[in-house]
């Protein structure tokens, strides 16, 4: 007598992106006025073109639910001060508007359009399944899976911004057996807290620690971190903050 339970693994549903470039859009983009709604002020819309949405944004899942969008309201703001600005807000889109207040500079793009050929879409459907053997002859249970898979290459080459500029914190603490093994004599410090201790495990005290941090490189020489090379316990307790 044999006993399989078998659960669902891995399911979902991927978009595909569509081979032909040239597709035609759907009637609806030709007049997409006539879609326009005002009989709720919270959810009234005026759609004045179609676009076709990116592929990793024309549908996903929520819970159990496949959601496919055909109508966007977006709004794009770009915070950014300085001499051609005003200008290029306006050569990014006539519809733009570009205000300055106090210091403070954006060009902001509100716009409500049609989802290019929503119905049109291809997705594709991926499963997988666990099965659960187990045999009355032997209390032994092992797991079977099996998963169909879809790449989906991406390439991208960008540098990364201010990597040079990050901050970073620099934590941490250490321990000695003095005693090679019996652990009756163990120390312990670091810059978490300004406190050291000592002893055996159940009996550890605790006094004021006088600890030092120097870096090195790794040929030995001194280098810095965070401003300098030495950091005595009162400046480095809680972290020493620098950049690479």
């Amino acid at each position: 007598f044999e006993h399989h339970d078998v659960k669902e693994w891995g399911v979902g549903v991927k978009p595909v992106q569509a081979v032909a470039t040239n597709v035609t859009a759907g009637p609806e983009c030709k007049h997409p006025a006539q879609y326009a709604y005002d009989g709720d002020a919270m959810l009234s819309h005026t759609p004045t073109s179609c676009k076709a949405l990116p592929i990793e944004e024309i549908n996903y899942m929520h819970d159990s639910n496949l959601f496919v969008p055909t109508f966007v309201d977006e709004e794009t703001v770009w915070d950014k001060c300085g001499a051609n600005v005003k200008d290029s807000c306006k050569k990014h889109s006539s519809e733009a508007v570009y205000t300055e207040a106090n210091g403070h500079c954006a060009c902001t793009l509100n716009e409500q359009f049609l989802v290019q050929n929503a119905d049109e879409q291809r997705i594709r459907f991926v499963y997988g399944y666990e099965r659960i053997h187990a045999r009355n002859t032997a209390p032994k249970l092992f797991t079977l899976k099996q998963m169909v898979t879809v790449h989906v290459p991406l390439n991208e080459q960008f540098l990364v911004q201010n990597a040079d500029e990050q901050r970073i914190r620099f934590v941490y603490g250490y321990e000695a057996d003095v005693t090679y093994g019996s652990r009756s004599d163990v120390r312990r410090g670091g810059i978490v807290s300004s406190m050291a201790s000592k002893g055996a495990l159940h009996e550890m005290t605790e006094q004021q620690s006088n600890l030092v941090t120097q870096f090195l490189a790794l040929d030995g020489s001194e280098c810095t971190f965070g401003g300098r090379s030495q950091w005595q316990q009162s400046d480095a307790v809680g972290g020493i903050t620098g950049t690479l």
